[in-house]
């Protein structure tokens, strides 16, 4: 029996987005899932610029609080020596004060941009949301593109599917005809083997029309389906990137 030949997933002619509203849609899919992407990204960078800054503004925190206790230290050393001088004691400190509001002033910096990471990490669960519908708007959009050619391949498989049985059904009503049977009465003798040599070239046959009835029912080993399928999915993946791809011939279209 002939070797069969394998099947191929040959790409149809391109068709371009315009004047196509499905590839058009998909385009304008790819375009809002890139966009929440880099929206995603750029969220992610935010929450880490803000902790980078955040920390940075609990380090001046501690810096001015270390130039408080610097300063009430120096203000201590001006009271002990007025009072070991019986002179005037000093009035509050200038430098104190400027510590003090230094101090402040870090420690609200420091809480603004605290509330504002906080506020960039409880809004990251609804970007991530617009990134997963824009992904699904992009899936749908493919699947809008490819209805048309899954349309034909379902017809295909339909037309396939009732010229397959119509032939089986031929095949065995051709090989029951083999199998009359052989009458061996004397005086039937030479009639029956005459009978028999018509006969034989349908019994080289047999063997051929057993093992196609068998594949009906059994996945047949060497209809390369698996290459197929793989063949198709590299193309349609294709529209990832570039819309105005060609989308697969059907098995069988060249």
């Amino acid at each position: 029996m002939a070797k069969r030949q394998p099947l191929k997933v040959v790409p149809s002619p391109a068709r371009q987005p315009d004047g196509d509203p499905l590839r058009a849609a998909l385009v304008a899919a790819l375009a809002a899932e890139r966009k929440a992407r880099a929206r995603l990204d750029g969220h992610h960078q935010a929450i880490t610029r803000a902790g980078e800054q955040l920390a940075e503004s609990e380090r001046q925190v501690e810096k001015r609080r270390a130039g408080i206790d610097a300063a009430k230290t120096a203000f201590a050393g001006e009271l002990a020596d007025a009072l070991a001088r019986s002179t005037p004691l000093p009035a509050t400190s200038a430098l104190v004060a400027s510590a003090d509001a230094a101090m402040l002033d870090a420690e609200r910096s420091a809480e603004a941009v605290r509330t504002a990471r906080d506020r960039l990490k409880a809004d990251l669960r609804n970007v991530e949301i617009e990134l997963h519908l824009s992904e699904v708007d992009t899936i749908a959009a493919t699947n809008a593109a490819l209805a048309p050619s899954i349309a034909k391949l379902i017809a295909l498989a339909e037309a396939s599917r009732v010229t397959m049985y119509q032939c089986a059904a031929i095949l065995q009503e051709v090989r029951a005809r083999r199998a009359d049977t052989f009458t061996w009465r004397e005086n039937e003798w030479k009639a029956s083997w005459a009978a028999g040599d018509r006969r034989r070239p349908m019994d080289a046959l047999k063997d051929q029309i057993d093992r196609f009835a068998t594949r009906i029912h059994n996945k047949d080993l060497d209809t390369n389906t698996d290459q197929v399928v793989a063949a198709w999915r590299a193309v349609v993946e294709q529209l990832r990137t570039d819309p105005s791809a060609a989308l697969p011939a059907l098995p069988g279209e060249t």
